[in-house]
């Protein structure tokens, strides 16, 4: 049975999509099967994953686009649902075990306004916060981890994301602004759980970007330390060239630590903390 797990934070540019990314990659390096969701219509996974000129090509018609418009144009085939999800090892050699990618598009924006007007199947079975549930949840099995990608909000299809989800990280940079968001997203996720039959789980807040010279991040993450004593992860993602170089996709096939560089070790050692943390056996 696959751990689902959602990344979000209600700030932009704190690092979900690379640490996604980082943890998709580094589970399907140890062999395990990682089904990832972009739920962003900035598409920022799905450029990681693919690259510019696959994702061009995959764009819109085989991304999620698909999938949210047939459903608010009452059209039901799980097949062809299935038929938009891509297999991926990037542009890394030695994966164990390929990424299977549902792509995200631009388009997305324009469906997030409509999904409102969705009209609610027979006994209001089908709404707009279980459309990812329907078309996919059965598909779940087949993997070992579902990582959802999620923009930054709290819409109909984040919640698509959270309502199916085991757990949930919270990506962020220690700075005030982008730590604003935290509160917010536990807030909301203790409604949620009010209605689910088994908790969403808070797995923790990840560190990105961060500089160890910088006195605000320094302290920022002392605080952080302070409120949220057990939930932070030990390891943080620091801001490097070798993280700004994964969006660099190349054409020839790279080892996974040729790929990360000086990061390899910072997202291995999350990932073990990830699966530990959800009570998974650790990846190796």
């Amino acid at each position: 049975m696959a751990h689902v797990s959602t990344i979000i934070n209600l700030k932009g540019g704190v690092g979900k999509s690379t640490l996604t990314y980082g943890l998709a990659m580094v589970l399907a390096h140890s062999g395990k099967r990682v089904l990832v969701f972009d739920l962003d219509p900035q598409s920022n996974s799905s450029v990681l994953f693919l690259g510019n000129q696959r994702w061009n090509e995959a764009n819109p018609t085989q991304t999620l686009v698909e999938v949210f418009k047939n459903e608010l144009e009452g059209k039901f085939d799980e097949n062809k649902s299935l038929d938009i999800l891509i297999s991926t090892n990037g542009d890394i050699s030695d994966l164990r075990s390929p990424v299977t990618l549902a792509a995200s598009s631009p388009q997305l924006m324009d469906i997030q306004e409509r999904l409102p007007l969705m009209r609610p199947g027979d006994y209001f079975l089908e709404t707009p916060v279980n459309i990812i549930q329907r078309r996919f949840g059965t598909h779940f099995m087949n993997f070992d981890y579902v990582l959802f990608d999620c923009p930054p909000s709290l819409g109909l299809i984040p919640m698509n994301a959270l309502l199916i989800s085991d757990s949930y990280i919270i990506p962020t940079i220690a700075d005030r602004v982008s730590t604003s968001g935290i509160e917010s997203v536990l807030a909301r996720v203790s409604k949620i759980n009010r209605f689910r039959s088994h908790e969403l789980r808070f797995l923790g807040i990840v560190i990105s970007k961060y500089r160890e010279q910088s006195s605000m991040h320094n302290t920022v993450l002392r605080e952080l330390n302070t409120k949220y004593t057990a939930t932070l992860f030990r390891q943080r993602i620091a801001e490097s060239n070798a993280v700004s170089e994964l969006g660099n996709f190349r054409d020839i096939g790279l080892t996974i630590r040729q790929k990360f560089s000086s990061a390899f070790d910072s997202f291995r050692i999350i990932a073990e903390e990830f699966t530990s943390r959800a009570g998974i056996e650790t990846a190796k």
